[in-house]
């Protein structure tokens, strides 16, 4: 996954704007205390701090929002694509999403936002979600666009 990720913030990285992904599988029956402390095992400055129920709509929602955005190149800033980068951006963006449809069931517990200290910094569009599972793994994902 390391591997699709760089691709994909490679590709997404234009005129003043620049991509951050990040995909963090968590033990099956993780507790948001037991994701909390996997997430600091990798990211030392990472914090839960309060996040909130969400459901799937909400999590393809904000992932597709983030895969559409161009930015605005008049203005400064956002991507511009050929034909063969936008060909393989979008397959890039079926792979993460076939990965991330791997963690998301009916039974997952989705939670949004609330975690602080991971890297990036949303400018144009961010988003975190955990998914938590009873009996396979979860995962961490976050995303990001900045200037």
């Amino acid at each position: 996954m390391d591997e699709l990720l760089a691709r994909l913030e490679h590709v997404m990285y234009g005129l003043n704007y620049a991509t951050t992904f990040g995909l963090l599988p968590l033990p099956a029956g993780t507790s948001l205390k037991g994701a909390e402390a996997a997430i600091v095992g990798v990211y030392p400055k990472a914090e839960l701090t309060g996040p909130t129920p969400a459901d799937a709509a909400t999590v393809w929602e904000e992932i597709g929002y983030a895969f559409d955005y161009r930015g605005d190149i008049a203005h400064g800033s956002g991507l511009e694509l050929t034909d063969d980068q936008e060909v393989e951006l979008r397959e890039l963006q079926d792979r993460y999403r076939d990965y991330v449809r791997g963690f998301i069931g009916p039974e997952s517990a989705i939670y949004t936002g609330g975690c602080r200290g991971l890297p990036g910094y949303p400018v144009f569009w961010g988003f975190c979600f955990l998914v938590l599972n009873a009996d396979r793994e979860g995962l961490l994902l976050f995303g990001d666009a900045s200037d």
